[in-house]
């Protein structure tokens, strides 16, 4: 017999139950009491942004943005002021909550000056009877102000420690260091101060604010140092020496702002200091006269009065400490060469010394003589009777006359100095040149005794010179007198030996420095005649203290007499007429 059809309802039932229970719980989960809701969270963000750029230790603070596990969360109902505080694992599991209205609030720190930042986020919401109340994602921002001190440049104002503080408008105050971060409440006002001995021994305070700090805003504050402002004066570039530098110091006209102080204050206090390396490295110095510097080499200038420096640097090169250009005489050029020259006029060299003059003269570089007159062959008014250099160097070698020595001579060597300075030495005599320009009688004589006994006339008679520059000559002298030159020695030094020809006579240096046209130092000494070896000598020079040289001029000469006497022809192997003789070798400049 069948059984009942109940059993297919029962079933039927318990489905339908099944389905009701799955679809409420998709509401409320297990929520069975009526009256509850639950509340669902997006993601939860931390995002600190301080002047529009993220805070993190990568940019000028000192904090990264904390975790959202880190910070406190609180849900605060709003009807009847209960409050619980949730974490954030407790937080994202939707927790149950009665209906009502809600605060959810987020916070990190306390809102108080310190190293800890503060946070906050604060959101409302509703809880309705079984249903799920969801808060999307969120981002939870920085809630202070950043003050970060920043007083480097105010370190050397003082000797040692310093005590720096950050002081709200209340009062309360903390002691921070300096390029640190600190978290202060947004909205309030604040002053930064540095206390310390100064480098002057005084008790300073030096202080710096704001008036209302923003939130997300990093303030970097410094302090207001109260200070002179003064500047250095402009240096001359004629105060630059060789060696040394006559400094400008600063007076009351290069102080623009006394900061409440005297100028004499200022002034007697002020450090000078200079740098050779373009303001690398700094030394300082006293008094106005910088000495034992470098030719050639740019120094800066700069002045201190405690950690407070000159609004500007000033620079100044030294000069070179140039020598006395081929002052040794060793780098020579030739200028004249005469070879096979028949001696003019209608008569003829005796044997051996026909067609046989054969020479050479080296003079030395940058140096000139009057060799060109001396030696003259083809001006129209001349006959040239005689070749006669009057500048030489010591070991040049003729072919002819027995006066100019058939070999070559040995290197000169100072006996007072028992060394050897160089190859060469110069030569500068005195020389008679030239016949008078009529033709010489025969008187019945042969031209051999006429050349051994008769001396023609002499019409022209010169003293050996030697200059820095060039000459030229064409029936009248032309010297280009100088060279250029930039330094500004202090004596002119070098060796000589001298053969006097007749009493009374003396070789000369004459030494002249210029700027343009104008002639800055002009001086000839007069040497002695008695200096049968080398002999030093030395001429001081006196430059004026403002101007600068560029041009130098140094002319040797064999003879101070106007008119010199030369000697006479006594046989034919005797072929120059020759008078004072000079010797002269390694010219050097000193400097200071």
């Amino acid at each position: 017999m069948k059984k009942p059809c109940c059993h297919n309802t029962q079933v039927l039932w318990l489905l339908l139950l099944l389905i009701v229970t799955s679809c409420t719980g998709d509401e409320a989960d297990t929520l069975t009491t009526d009256g509850e809701g639950r509340l669902a969270l997006g993601s939860i963000q931390v995002e600190v942004n301080v002047n529009n750029s993220p805070l993190t230790k990568g940019t000028p603070g000192s904090y990264d943005a904390p975790q959202p596990e880190a910070l406190t969360y609180s849900i605060t109902n709003t009807g009847t002021s209960e409050s619980k505080d949730y974490s954030y694992s407790e937080l994202m599991a939707s927790p149950a909550l009665a209906v009502g209205n809600y605060t959810l609030t987020a916070t990190y720190g306390t809102e108080s000056m310190g190293t800890t930042p503060y946070l906050y986020y604060s959101t409302s919401f509703t809880i309705q009877s079984l249903q799920t109340t969801t808060l999307s994602s969120f981002s939870i921002p920085l809630a202070c102000a950043i003050i970060r001190p920043s007083i480097t440049d105010l370190l050397p104002h003082f000797q040692g420690d310093v005590q720096l503080t950050l002081t709200n408008e209340s009062g309360t105050s903390i002691t921070v260091n300096n390029l640190t971060d600190y978290f202060v409440p947004a909205g309030k006002a604040y002053t930064l101060s540095i206390k310390g001995t100064n480098q002057l021994g005084e008790t300073k305070t030096l202080q710096g604010s704001i008036s209302l700090a923003s939130a997300r805003t990093r303030y970097i504050l410094n302090c207001t140092a109260d200070v002179p402002v003064f500047a250095m004066p402009e240096q001359a570039d004629y105060n630059a020496w060789s060696y040394h530098i006559d400094f400008t110091p600063l007076t009351a006209s290069n102080i623009s702002y006394t900061a409440g102080l005297s100028t004499d204050k200022i002034l007697n206090n002020l450090i000078y200091e200079y740098s050779a390396d373009g303001g690398s490295t700094w030394q300082t110095f006293t008094g106005t006269k910088l000495s034992n510097l470098t030719p050639s080499t740019t120094y800066t200038f700069r002045a201190r009065f405690g950690a407070v420096y000159s609004s500007n640097q000033v620079t100044l090169t030294t000069e070179g400490a140039e020598p006395v250009p081929n002052g040794d005489f060793e780098d020579l050029v030739q200028t004249i060469s005469v070879i096979d020259m028949k001696q003019g006029g209608s008569y003829t060299v005796l044997a051996p010394y026909q067609n046989t003059c054969s020479f050479t003269i080296n003079e030395p570089v940058q140096w000139a003589s009057i060799n060109q007159k001396t030696c003259n062959l083809s001006a129209s008014t001349q006959m040239s009777w005689f070749v006669v250099p009057s500048t030489y160097a010591t070991n040049v070698s003729w072919s002819a006359y027995q006066d100019f020595g058939r070999t070559p001579r040995t290197p000169e060597i100072y006996s007072n100095l028992s060394a050897q300075h160089g190859s060469f030495a110069m030569v500068i005599r005195n020389v008679a040149w030239d016949h008078n320009g009529t033709a010489p009688a025969k008187s019945g004589s042969s031209a051999g005794n006429y050349y051994c006994k008769n001396i023609p006339s002499i019409a022209n008679r010169s003293a050996g010179r030697l200059f820095l520059g060039s000459y030229a000559y064409n029936k009248s002298d032309i010297f280009d007198e100088g060279i250029n030159f930039s330094s500004r020695p202090i004596k002119l030094q070098g060796y000589y030996k001298y053969q006097d020809y007749q009493n009374g006579e003396c070789p000369t240096i004459k030494v002249v420095f210029l700027n343009e046209s104008t002639v800055l130092f002009d001086n000839t000494i007069t040497l002695s005649n008695t200096a049968a070896d080398y002999t030093p000598f030395d001429i001081s020079i006196e430059l004026p203290q403002m101007c600068k040289v560029n041009r130098l001029q140094i002319m040797i000469c064999s003879s101070n007499q106007e008119n010199i006497v030369t000697t006479n022809y006594n046989n034919a192997k005797e072929s120059v007429s020759r008078g004072a003789q000079l010797t002269i070798d390694n010219l050097t400049f000193t400097y200071d």
